[in-house]
């Protein structure tokens, strides 16, 4: 049993690894290009149809754009936060149907903003309708705030689902060639690792000083991979190499096929991401210390991490 363990965590170790450097790449290339910023503007052009133009130049989103990047010419925000969204909402809003000059302050805000409302439908016909649905229902002003904030992060939400699977997409792309540059090839490193116990058993053990860290963010993927490499793990590519060499080319067609199944499965297990190779490697690691089961084993784990598009730069 123990064997089959380490052979496990080997080839989740290398997953881990390879997902760190691949997920690195992907924000590299979301900075430069901006995808932060166009999914949530897409996401608040969703909720507020033929406002979007006016809320981006609004004076107050107006504060919050980033610098350029390399190919984002809009410099669009990549975060807005709830209270910012409908305040500067409602102060479109005021504008497009001020009170009249010399009225004296309402006795009730809602009822006032329910009128603001009424007559801003004309210019802002969405976001008009969807607002004096929550101020019908709300029992003071921030009652209704509060319920314009749910719908705003209820909409992100939605937007974060958008970009999650944008991003697979483009880690399976980088997957692909980061796996076939570096020849991470699971059935070659997964047959290399069961015929050398000496690799195997080295491999495993660094792996469980990596699982030993309480986050993953202090988990440096390049230095990592450079590791494992000096592990002699088979990866990378040796030109003129015997056809049993594991870091040699195949030799036949067959070769080909087995190489090129296992180079997708590597691709396709680095859409996953890090996170969840990190909860596995401590699962796995704690089953081969206590002889458990992986869910009884636990190894202090990861919680379940959910891409949010809307939130500032860095939050995990």
């Amino acid at each position: 049993m123990a064997p089959v363990i380490e052979l496990l965590i080997g080839i989740i170790f290398m997953y881990l690894v390879l997902s760190l450097v691949a997920s690195a790449f992907s924000e590299g290339l979301a900075g430069i290009f901006g995808w932060r910023a166009e999914y949530l503007e897409r996401g608040i052009g969703s909720l507020l149809g033929n406002m979007k133009s006016d809320f981006y130049g609004h004076s107050v989103i107006e504060t919050l754009k980033n610098p350029k990047g390399l190919w984002d010419k809009t410099r669009r925000p990549s975060y807005i936060s709830a209270s910012t969204f409908v305040d500067t909402t409602l102060d479109l809003l005021h504008q497009a149907a001020p009170p009249a000059a010399g009225a004296a302050p309402p006795p009730d805000p809602l009822a006032e903003l329910q009128t603001r409302l009424e007559e801003a439908e004309a210019t802002y016909p969405q976001v008009s309708a969807v607002l004096s649905v929550f101020a019908r229902g709300a029992e003071d002003l921030d009652d209704f705030k509060a319920k314009a904030e749910d719908w705003f992060n209820e909409g992100m939400d939605r937007v974060s689902g958008w970009y999650k699977r944008y991003t697979k997409l483009v880690l399976f792309f980088i997957g692909v060639i980061l796996v076939v540059v570096v020849n991470a090839d699971t059935i070659n490193v997964a047959t290399y690792l069961w015929r050398d116990p000496q690799v195997r058993s080295a491999v495993a053990a660094e792996a469980a000083s990596v699982a030993k860290a309480d986050k993953l963010t202090t988990v440096n993927g390049q230095e990592e991979l450079a590791k494992i490499e000096q592990l002699k793990l088979p990866l990378g590519w040796t030109a003129n190499a015997a056809v049993t060499d594991p870091q040699g080319f195949p030799g036949s067609a067959s070769g080909w096929l087995y190489k090129i199944v296992g180079l997708l499965l590597t691709a396709g297990a680095l859409t996953f991401g890090g996170p969840f190779w990190f909860d596995m490697l401590k699962k796995f690691v704690g089953l081969r210390s206590s002889g458990g089961t992986p869910a009884e084993s636990g190894g202090g784990g990861t919680a379940p991490v959910t891409v949010n598009v809307n939130q500032p730069a860095g939050a995990a």
